[in-house]
């Protein structure tokens, strides 16, 4: 893998445990963002809380020493961004 392949790899590992970290810890805030009162909405920070989950996994499997782990996790980068941008 090139140098910037690598350099690009591990910014967005940074960039997916960032964001999912912020979901899992701080949902709320995220959820401000989508919806007008998420006080009145009670369950719209669980979504949040889901993709964070899925989010640092992927984000740590970016930054794992076994190739093939990163490898795969590089090759369903693009159908997750996908489908995220989907839902």
């Amino acid at each position: 893998m090139s140098t910037i392949a690598s350099g690009a790899r591990v910014l967005l590992a940074g960039i997916r445990i960032a964001n999912g970290a912020a979901g899992l810890a701080a949902p709320h805030l995220l959820a401000k963002r989508v919806a007008a009162d998420p006080e009145a909405a009670p369950t719209a920070h669980y979504p949040f809380r889901l993709f964070g989950v899925r989010t640092v996994i992927i984000g740590a499997e970016l930054l794992s020493r076994d190739p093939e782990v990163r490898s795969r996790a590089v090759q369903v980068a693009l159908p997750i961004h996908a489908f995220d941008t989907a839902s």
